[in-house]
This record gives structure tokens, C-alpha cells and sequence, in this order.
């Protein structure tokens, strides 16, 4: 075998080691804006949206792929602070109970004109919630709240 066949050999060895240990990596961008809806019960469902690239060790691409997602929180008021362990948020819309839905036990939501603040943290894990920022509030369907 020639030096640079050597070579190529070792940079595909190299390229499928990357992408099988890339396989965890990710990047996450939270969108700006939250979108909050009263539903009829008086609940607010604030969506939380955001969107990505990450690689697939299954497919051995060296190319990302991309996605989008949204968390959804569910609370009583949108005034105020609200503590964690009164807000329920879910990966899936409207799973209020079951696998897709957790309740922080420390932190909390804080509203304060057209904005939010999240910093939620999971109290059993330590975990930070991954979406916690700052949100431009977008009514959506209904008045804004007094």
C-alpha cells in the first residue's frame, strides 16, 4: 500500500470515528418568542419553540440534520412570578400527566410587560431546564390578559 493510500485509509478511519462519536452532539437555538393562549378552563399554554442540527450515527452522514421542536408550559397566571412547582411543562401539547410532562421543583417563570423570564431547574436531577431564557410574549387567538 502507497503513503497515500495509507493516508486515505487512515482519514475515512478517522471521518467514521467522528461521525459515530458525534452522534451526541447538537446544537439547540431557542426562538425569541413564546406563544401564550388562554384556554378555556382559564389555563395558559405558553409555546416555547426551537430548532437544531444533529448528527445521526445511524445514517454515518457527516452532515447534520435538522429539526424543530417546542416544549409547552402550563400555568395559572401569566403575571408576576409563578414558582416551578406550580408550572407543568411537556414535550408534547396538551400531555398534561404521563412520560412527556414534568414539574420543576425550583425556579420559576417571571412576567413583567410583553416579555417573560424562564429559569427553571430540576429539583432530583439538579438539572437546568434547556430552554430557560428570555421570551417575547405573543398572544395568540384571545385579548392580552389584564
Amino acid at each position: 500500500m502507497t503513503l497515500f493510500g495509507k493516508m486515505k485509509l487512515r482519514v475515512v478511519a478517522l471521518g467514521i470515528c467522528i461521525s459515530v462519536f458525534a452522534g451526541c452532539s447538537a446544537y439547540e437555538k431557542n426562538e425569541t418568542e413564546a406563544h401564550v393562549t388562554q384556554l378555556s378552563d382559564g389555563t395558559f399554554e405558553i409555546e416555547l419553540r426551537f430548532h437544531g442540527r444533529a448528527y445521526n450515527p445511524h445514517n454515518l452522514s457527516p452532515f447534520p440534520g435538522r429539526y424543530r421542536g417546542a416544549n409547552w408550559l402550563y400555568l395559572k397566571s401569566t403575571t408576576g412570578t409563578v414558582p416551578g412547582s406550580e408550572i407543568i411543562v411537556t414535550s408534547e401539547k396538551a400531555k398534561l400527566s404521563g412520560y412527556a410532562a414534568d414539574r420543576f421543583q425550583k425556579g420559576s417563570v417571571s412576567f413583567s410587560d410583553d416579555s417573560m423570564t424562564v429559569k427553571l431547574e430540576a429539583g432530583r436531577y439538579r438539572s437546568i431546564y434547556g430552554h430557560n431564557g428570555h421570551y417575547r410574549l405573543v398572544h395568540v387567538g384571545a385579548q392580552k390578559p389584564n
